[in-house]
């Protein structure tokens, strides 16, 4: 999917320690908290918003821990929320659409001038510029601040 990330790294403890240590915790970010869950061998942690009066695109995790020769492997994969998904499909469908838009204008009409294209070009970039700066703020800042709390507790 478009808004996945996932982080490998490796740990000296054996997988039953992973576990352990994950299973049954809780952090606050940024006043929002997280808890960790084990369901079918997979451990995850899921964010409660149930009182949050803020709308926040906050991220999934699923963390799967292996044994590997050198150790243990942990593998982290992050999503957003399916509610959350729609709008970032949308904003980011509006995007490449105004794109498009500025493209066909050119093609099409080459003999007028290139400011409408360009404008309107300028607009879908800025559109992106602020579109991405909003996730970094939120949706990816909560993915790093996870990451390193996991890497932290086991580590």
């Amino acid at each position: 999917m478009l808004f996945t990330t996932s982080t490998n790294f490796t740990t000296n403890l054996r997988p039953e320690e992973v576990r352990n240590v994950l299973v049954g915790k809780r952090t606050d970010i940024k006043q929002l908290n997280f808890e960790i869950k084990e369901s079918d061998g997979i451990i995850k942690i899921i964010p409660h918003t149930e009182n949050d009066e803020k709308s926040r695109i906050v991220p999934i995790t699923h963390v799967e821990v292996s044994a590997d020769a050198n150790g243990t492997n942990v593998r982290m994969n992050t999503k957003p929320r399916r509610i959350d998904l729609g709008g970032l499909y949308l904003a980011a469908g509006a995007i490449i659409l105004i794109a498009l838009i500025a493209v066909y204008l050119r093609i099409t009409y080459p003999e007028q001038s290139i400011w409408v294209s360009g404008i309107i070009m300028g607009v879908a970039l800025l559109s992106f510029i602020i579109f991405r700066l909003r996730l970094e703020s939120s949706y990816y800042s909560y993915v790093k601040s996870l990451r390193s709390f996991v890497k932290g507790m086991i580590k």
